[in-house]
């Protein structure tokens, strides 16, 4: 079957969730929250934002986050299959509920 890229994109509605979704949603929570606490991320000096653990998720490279030195951390581009904002968007608030715990 040939299907276009965007029909293998996951949206992930915040409002009203079925229990397969609630899971998925769990699921990716924890794997930005594991990101967020590597310390690889951390090495890299910047302040975490959505768009670097998308980035990182998805396994775009860029001079910071090279292929070559992300490409054996078990999260690079694990989550291709949920759209970039929307990851972006979950990444920042988690950042921003992190932030406020501290």
């Amino acid at each position: 079957k040939n299907r276009s890229h965007d029909s293998e994109l996951i949206p992930i509605p915040f409002l009203s969730l079925s229990a397969s979704k609630d899971r998925f949603l769990i699921l990716l929570r924890s794997d930005i929250k594991v990101l967020l606490g590597d310390s690889q991320l951390k090495n890299a000096g910047l302040k975490p934002s959505g768009r670097i653990v998308a980035r990182i998720l998805h396994g775009i490279s860029s001079p910071i986050f090279s292929h070559a030195l992300w490409k054996t951390h078990p999260l690079w581009g694990k989550r291709k299959d949920v759209s970039f904002s929307d990851l972006s968007t979950l990444a920042d608030k988690i950042i921003k509920e992190k932030r406020k715990d501290l």
